[in-house]
């Protein structure tokens, strides 16, 4: 299959994030300038072997190993902006419109979330560029690893003895969903406008059980947003909101892809983004709680796990 990996939204914007020891990791996609970190990373791992017989322990066949790597796989990196290389992620085409995953996060700087952001990144990844299926080989023992992987919406396939549980993913399945419009689920939203004073928006936070606020003109098209921590910063109960609205306010149309919008909410850090016509007035919003009602409906079904002893 023909790989672009240029309409892919990491090489349009890497994703940022804070990992849980408060240090700031950018994911990108690998360049091959950065091959030679990359190597370094693997060449210092310890302890080498510690996976599934990976990273090699003998240097030859590590370098050998990278390099097959950076040759037939699609990789992400997690840099530190403190540490440099923390993380790598492959994606290795398989028949059939599959691929193998390989997540691999630095000694050091394990269970601080960087795993679980370079999973979901290839996710959507592997779903941006055309894949149907995921398919990963963690060892059973690994606990962590396969509690991170079923977090991300890995099922367990099959498991071999004591030694590797398979996990896969159904991308086939997200295709469908994700490419669905927003239309059907936007719902309706409380908003205010210039002549709103603070007090008159926290009521209708408070009544309405949201967490911000579309701001409007008088034509009803949407200017700014009005967030709770906002009003936390007002002088006066009675001042206007536009002493405390943000206007540099993210809007959809209502025929957005749910990817973009999944997209919005996660690398944004938001929780619900007004959704407006062809002349940006206001139609409702969408939010976590919509997609995850959207999601319970469509996607997922009560957990199940089956085994296949091997």
């Amino acid at each position: 299959m023909k790989i672009d990996l240029k309409l892919s939204s990491l090489f349009r914007a890497p994703h940022a994030f804070i990992s849980k020891a408060g240090e700031a990791v950018m994911i990108s996609l690998l360049k091959r300038e950065e091959d030679a970190a990359l190597l370094e990373m693997y060449l210092v791992y310890e302890p080498r072997n510690s996976f599934s017989g990976l990273p090699p322990i003998e240097d030859g066949a590590c370098v050998m190993w990278v390099k097959h790597m950076v040759e037939q796989g699609i990789n992400l990196r997690a840099t530190s902006f403190k540490h440099g290389l923390v993380g790598h992620t492959a994606l290795f085409p398989m028949p059939q419109s599959k691929c193998e995953m390989l997540v691999v996060v630095a000694p050091g700087h394990q269970a601080m979330g960087i795993g679980t952001e370079l999973t979901r990144c290839a996710i959507e990844l592997a779903h941006e560029t055309g894949f149907d299926e995921m398919w990963l080989s963690v060892e059973a023992r690994n606990h962590m690893a396969r509690h991170m992987y079923a977090k991300c919406g890995f099922q367990r396939l099959r498991q071999y003895g004591d030694d590797d549980v398979e996990m896969t993913y159904d991308l086939a399945r997200h295709h469908r969903v994700q490419s669905n419009s927003i239309a059907e689920f936007v719902r309706e939203a409380a908003s205010v406008d210039m002549r709103t004073t603070c007090a008159e928006a926290a009521e209708l936070i408070i009544r309405h059980h949201v967490s911000a606020l579309p701001a409007v003109d008088g034509d009803g098209r949407v200017i700014g947003i009005v967030a709770a921590t906002d009003l936390l910063s007002a002088a006066n109960p009675r001042e206007l909101v536009t002493s405390v609205v943000t206007h540099d306010v993210v809007t959809v149309g209502n025929l957005c892809p749910i990817s973009e919008v999944v997209q919005l909410l996660r690398t944004r850090r938001l929780r619900c983004v007004p959704v407006v016509d062809e002349n940006r007035r206001l139609i409702g919003v969408v939010g976590r709680r919509e997609v995850l009602q959207h999601y319970l409906q469509t996607v997922w079904s009560p957990a199940t796990e089956s085994v296949e002893a091997g």
